[in-house]
């Protein structure tokens, strides 16, 4: 098994992947996100219809998490698909998808279908990054913000197929917004041969690391949370 390339790599031999625009994804990401949007208008009026009770948040005594995130964003950097990510010492995650299939999907598939796309099979567009290394974790409680730094794999796949897999240094910020209440954000900023903001419109500029693209915003579902 070849080792993640830690260099850029010339972009020739990716041509058709540059012809991939914006709009192409979105349009896919709005498809997905149409029938996920149907199967949840439909269990809510079935849930109401069947009277199933609501569950209920968690109370305030519950522990907390400290000193690190987790959650849902997402914005035009994702294709306004939900995107994974957490926040922590040990541990700084990001992950962009829509579907995949496992082995038993595969099976329920055959014979057509399952031998077309194969286990592991995901999707129009998915992206996972994870920190192999957490080299530095500041915490400023009065910003109330965390910043990460350290090195990335970063794993990027098109209709199934791997165009990047690739070591990257990586900065993560999330700051704890609540006391302003406003949305917490998590920012994640790394540089690859395919996201290089130099060579792929698909890539969004970091806003802290020059030259870098960048993966974040408001974070739509979970917290970040900076002990007082």
């Amino acid at each position: 098994m070849t080792e993640p390339s830690t260099q850029p790599a010339p972009i020739d031999a990716g041509t058709e992947n540059k012809n991939m625009g914006r709009r192409s994804f979105i349009r896919t990401s709005a498809m997905g996100a149409a029938a996920v949007a149907a199967t949840a208008a439909t269990a809510a009026v079935v849930g109401h219809a069947n009277h199933v009770p609501q569950v209920q948040a968690a109370a305030a005594s519950s522990p907390v998490m400290e000193d690190s995130g987790a959650g849902f964003h997402a914005e035009m950097g994702t294709m306004q698909m939900l995107s994974a990510a957490t926040l922590s010492p040990k541990l700084v995650t990001c992950a962009v998808g829509q579907m995949g299939l496992n082995s038993d999907m595969v099976a329920a598939l055959a014979p057509v279908l399952g031998k077309l796309f194969g286990p592991g099979f995901t999707g129009p567009f998915a992206m996972l990054m994870f920190a192999e290394e957490v080299t530095s974790y500041d915490i400023d409680r009065s910003a109330k913000t965390i910043t990460a730094k350290g090195n990335m794999r970063s794993i990027t796949k098109i209709a199934g197929l791997t165009i990047d897999d690739a070591m990257t240094q990586f900065l993560a910020i999330g700051t704890d917004n609540k006391a302003k209440g406003t949305p917490d954000t998590f920012f994640l900023s790394y540089k690859t041969p395919f996201w290089n903001t130099a060579t792929n419109p698909l890539a969004t500029p970091s806003q802290f690391v020059s030259g870098f693209s960048q993966f974040g915003g408001e974070l739509i579902m979970g917290q970040v949370n900076v002990a007082s």
